[in-house]
């Protein structure tokens, strides 16, 4: 993670993929009305998150999650030991639609290819497509940026967040984006450059990768994957 300065315009934002969870141990879509939060590993992975990033002097005003119970479950443990900032459900979770609950495995087994998933399709009735995700991610993360004034930002959230903001902030496309994957905890940062005036919660943001996927903070044992995805895995990246 990167630790220097940043240029006085410029917005650093890090993006922490909440800690393991029983839907990643049986590789599920779970939503917020069904999920119940973190394991046991997983309350291990943010504890372990939070004393690094403390011992790297994070000092985040707030703590922003998606609004699911292994995302805020991770806020708040994290925040324990960052000087307990208020931690606040800032974005949503996807929308799986009738996937909710489902495997993945059993979902994706009726496609053949990526090429058969389009950004506009949904993968499952009543779910979010590629490209609304994409959409609502750069709204919400818009909208968190405008009301911190330019400060740095936190946000707890999930991979699908996390690959939007390849999309959003590096001109990737919808296949390379949704490709990315993170780790439970693994911290991916960003640092934003404004590229137009005008509202800030429709500013568009030029991004440089200062690191993906780092997860330094663990150890072998607790260095816990992510489930199968129809398009295939990528290795970290650093800047």
């Amino acid at each position: 993670m990167n630790s220097g300065n940043t240029h006085a315009a410029d917005v650093r934002l890090l993006l922490i993929c909440h800690g393991h969870a029983p839907s990643d141990a049986r590789n599920e879509f779970m939503g917020p009305r069904r999920c119940r939060g973190l394991d046991r590993a997983g309350q291990q992975q943010a504890r372990l998150l939070g004393q690094r990033l403390a011992a790297q002097h994070l000092q985040p005003q707030v703590i922003h999650h998606i609004d699911v119970a292994r995302a805020e479950d991770t806020a708040n443990i994290m925040a324990a030991f960052l000087g307990h900032p208020p931690v606040l459900a800032s974005l949503s979770c996807r929308n799986y639609g009738t996937a909710d609950g489902a495997l993945v495995d059993e979902i994706y087994a009726g496609f053949e290819s990526p090429s058969e998933l389009r950004p506009d399709m949904p993968f499952a009735e009543g779910a979010e497509s590629w490209a609304q995700l994409t959409a609502r991610v750069g709204r919400e993360l818009n909208n968190i940026i405008a009301r911190q004034g330019g400060r740095s930002t936190v946000v707890v959230c999930d991979q699908d967040t996390i690959g939007a903001t390849f999309q959003l902030y590096r001109g990737d496309s919808p296949d390379a984006a949704q490709s990315r994957r993170s780790g439970n905890t693994g911290i991916t940062e960003w640092q934003l450059t404004l590229e137009k005036d005008g509202d800030p919660a429709a500013k568009k943001w030029r991004g440089k990768l200062l690191c993906h996927n780092d997860v330094a903070h663990l150890p072998n044992s607790l260095g816990t994957s992510r489930g199968r995805q129809l398009t295939s895995s990528r290795p970290p990246v650093r800047a």
